[in-house]
Order: structure tokens, then C-alpha cells, then sequence
């Protein structure tokens, strides 16, 4: 059975292990790639992307929702995260069907306060793990650690986990229907 792990930080970050290409909501995961998934607003993010068009970085700075691989770019270039903790899960191909399909009905959706970063990692988490994690209004990225530390206790790992360092980062725009590629400037 072909799988994908899948590791539990802030964000998630899905590893294609098998030898097709397979996607994580919008995005095209290569055999031996990974890609990490989180909830960003652009008015966090602020004036520090560029991309290769006006029309794209208009785009990408005034999103709000799902990002791929921004954290790949941040935490390994801006922020220390010796502090993280993280664990990881494989799951099968069928399952990764269900979980893109979340994926995508997230793709606009971010509040601070009722649908955060930390809420959607850990609302994708329980459907990936099946589990049923607290997703309540502003829950924080200190919670989402103390609750892999608690339920995994000899499974959890220190560290950035899978977030390699890569200088590119995609939205998917709903307008255009294609995914847009920027980095951090």
C-alpha cells in the first residue's frame, strides 16, 4: 500500500514516499519531496514577498489562508524553532484524498481569533489522524505543542522535523485557479 508521512508541528508537513506524484490540496508533492502546510494572512506576512508579476504579488500579499511551504521559508530563515516538537504518521493514499478535499474547502479561511495557524494544524491533524483535537476559537501554537508532548510522549520529536530549508512558497488563487509562486524579500 503506497503511503505518506505525515508529521504533526506547526504546520503539517506531508513527505511524498512513494514513487508517483500526489497532491496535498493544490499542490503537487514529487517522489522524495515534501511540502508543509499552514494557515497565514498576508497582513503577518506584510510587504516582504516578491513573486515574478505585479498581478501575482497583489495576489499573494492580500491572501488570507492556505500557504504551501511558507513555513519551510520562514522558520528556516527567520525563526529558531529549536523549541518545537513534533510527531509523525504515515497514511495511505485514500486517506490523502480526504485530507486534500479539507485542504481545499480551507484554502481563504483564516481568523485570528476563531480560525488561526494553530487551529487549522490541528484540525488537520484529526483528519489525518483520526483524533479529535480541541479546534476552538484562538488556539495557540504553545497548545498544540503541550498536546504532542502529552499524548505522545515517547513518540514526539524535538526540532524542526521535516521543514527543510527552501526559498520558494505557494497560495492557490481561487481567481485564477492556478497556484502562485513568491519568496520572502
Amino acid at each position: 500500500m503506497a503511503q505518506i508521512q505525515v508529521e504533526w508541528v506547526m504546520p503539517i508537513v506531508f513527505s511524498q514516499i512513494t514513487h508517483l506524484t500526489q497532491y496535498v490540496g493544490y499542490f503537487p508533492i514529487s517522489p522524495q519531496k515534501n511540502v508543509s502546510i499552514g494557515l497565514w494572512t498576508s497582513s503577518v506576512i506584510g510587504s516582504s514577498i516578491s513573486s515574478s508579476s505585479s498581478s501575482d504579488n497583489n495576489q499573494i500579499s492580500n491572501h488570507s489562508g492556505i500557504f504551501y511551504d511558507y513555513e519551510s521559508v520562514y522558520y528556516t530563515s527567520v525563526e529558531n524553532t529549536l523549541d518545537e516538537v513534533y510527531v509523525g504518521k504515515n497514511i495511505s493514499v485514500s486517506k490523502l484524498v480526504s485530507v486534500t478535499d479539507f485542504i481545499k474547502g480551507k484554502n481563504d479561511v483564516y481568523n485570528l481569533l476563531s480560525y488561526n495557524c494553530a487551529t487549522f494544524a490541528c484540525d488537520l491533524w484529526n483528519h489525518v489522524a483520526d483524533t479529535n483535537y480541541w479546534t476552538g476559537w484562538f488556539r495557540a501554537p504553545r497548545q498544540l505543542r503541550d498536546d504532542i508532548k502529552r499524548d505522545y510522549p515517547d513518540s514526539y520529536r524535538k526540532g524542526s522535523g521535516s521543514l527543510t530549508t527552501k526559498k520558494i512558497f505557494a497560495i492557490y488563487s481561487t481567481s485564477a485557479k492556478e497556484l502562485l509562486y513568491g519568496k520572502l524579500s
